[in-house]
C-alpha cells in the first residue's frame, strides 16, 4: 500500500495498462475525433463545417443519452458500466444505487474489501503516528520529518491513501456493474459533507472486483489519480506526475482481464484505456487502445493545438456523474470488521 508521496509519479500506459486487455473489436466506442474539434477552430473559414460538425457531435450525445429515454432505463451495455441506477435531475446526471437486496448482498460479498480499507486507515496511522526517542538524531524518511521531541511527528507532504483527511467518517461507498457482466464492483470516495474542502467530491480512489472467488483490487489513487463515471457509460481517469505529463484518460473495464496474482499498489487492473487528451510534453488527443502512450503522444496524428486542448477537457469534464454514496461508517456500525 502507498503510504507516502511518490517523488516522481509516472501515470503511463505500462503502469495503467498492467492486466489490461485490447478492446473489444464489438465494443461500441463514443468518440469524439480530433477533426471534429479542429473544423470547429476553423469556423471562420467554413461556417458550413462547423453546421456539419454540430449535427454530428448532436447525433453522438444522442447515441449516448437519448433524449426520449426515461431517467435511470439506460441499463447495461457490453463494454460500458450498468447505467440502471443512472438518473438525470434537473440536467444533472446521479449515480445512486437504491437496490437493498443488491446493497445486502454485497456488503456480504465484499466484506474483505471493508476489511482492507479499516486495515489500510489502521496501518496509515500507526505510521503517522510514530515517535522517535529523545536521545536519537533527528531524522528524515521520505516525506516524514520524525522531531526529536517523544511521540511527535511532523508530515511535510501528502500521502497517496485515501482522500479522506484520515477520517472514515468522510468515506463513502457504492456499487457499480462497471463492465455490466452481471456482477457488481465496490468503488470508494469521499462523501459530499466530507469536513475538508479540498477532498475531490464525485470520485472513486479504490475499487474492487469478485474474481475466482476472491475480492481483488483493481484501481487505488490518490489527489492526483481520480476516477469517475461519466454519463456516457464510461470510466474516466485523470492523472497528473506535473505540467508535462497531465490528462484525463476514456477506460473501460473488463473482468474477464484481470490479473489474479498481481496486488494493486497503484494504478488500475482490468481496465483498457481508449482514449486520452492531456499534455503529454505537448497537447495530444490520442484514439486507442493505448500501449504505449510515450509513443503514440509522438505521433502526428496525435498532435493537437493547446488552444484546441481546452474545449475538449471541458467537453469530457461535463461527462462526470454525481455519485450518491452509502455511508461506510453504516455499514461499520451494522457489521463491523
Amino acid at each position: 500500500m502507498k503510504k507516502r508521496l511518490v517523488s516522481s509519479l509516472v501515470i503511463a500506459g505500462t503502469v495503467i495498462l498492467a492486466g489490461c486487455s485490447t478492446a473489444s473489436e464489438n465494443t461500441e466506442k463514443v468518440t469524439f475525433e480530433k477533426s471534429e474539434v479542429t473544423a470547429k477552430a476553423e469556423s471562420e473559414d467554413s461556417s458550413e463545417a462547423v453546421m456539419n460538425n454540430s449535427a454530428i457531435e448532436t447525433e453522438s450525445a444522442s447515441e449516448i443519452i437519448p433524449e426520449e429515454a426515461p431517467s435511470g432505463k439506460y441499463g447495461p451495455e457490453a463494454g460500458l458500466y450498468d447505467r440502471t441506477y443512472l438518473a438525470e435531475e434537473n440536467g444533472i446526471f446521479v449515480y445512486r444505487m437504491t437496490d437493498a437486496e443488491i446493497i445486502e448482498k454485497y456488503d456480504e460479498m465484499y466484506a474483505g474489501a471493508f476489511a482492507d480499507m479499516v486495515a489500510a486507515y489502521d496501518e496509515e496511522m500507526e505510521w503517522r503516528n510514530q515517535g522517535v526517542k529523545y536521545e536519537q538524531p533527528v531524522k528524515t524518511s521520505d516525506l516524514m520529518y520524525k522531531s526529536s521531541d517523544e511521540n511527535k511527528g511532523v508530515t511535510l507532504g501528502s500521502s497517496f491513501e485515501m482522500d479522506y483527511n484520515y477520517n472514515l467518517y468522510n468515506v463513502g461507498y457504492t456499487y457499480v456493474d462497471l463492465d455490466s457482466d452481471g456482477t457488481f464492483e465496490i468503488i470508494f470516495g469521499v462523501l459530499p459533507d466530507a469536513d475538508a474542502d479540498w477532498i475531490p467530491k464525485d470520485s472513486f480512489e479504490r475499487g474492487y472486483a469478485l474474481a475466482d472467488g476472491q475480492v481483488i483490487k483493481i484501481c487505488e489513487g490518490g489527489s492526483r489519480d481520480l476516477h469517475w463515471l461519466g454519463n456516457d457509460g464510461y470510466i474516466y481517469e485523470t492523472g497528473s506526475s506535473g505540467a508535462a505529463y497531465s490528462g484525463t484518460w476514456r477506460l473501460h473495464f473488463d473482468s474477464t482481464a484481470l490479473d489474479l496474482n498481481r496486488e494493486e499498489d497503484w494504478g488500475n487492473n482490468g481496465f483498457t484505456e481508449d482514449e486520452f487528451i492531456g499534455y503529454w510534453e505537448s497537447a495530444v488527443h490520442i484514439n486507442g487502445p493505448i500501449e504505449d502512450i510515450n509513443e503514440a503522444a509522438k505521433w502526428p496524428e496525435n498532435q493537437i493545438s493547446e488552444a484546441e486542448l481546452p474545449a475538449l477537457e471541458e467537453e469530457w469534464k461535463s461527462r462526470q456523474v454525481q455519485i450518491d454514496w452509502l455511508r461506510l461508517s453504516d455499514y461499520l456500525d451494522k457489521y463491523g470488521v
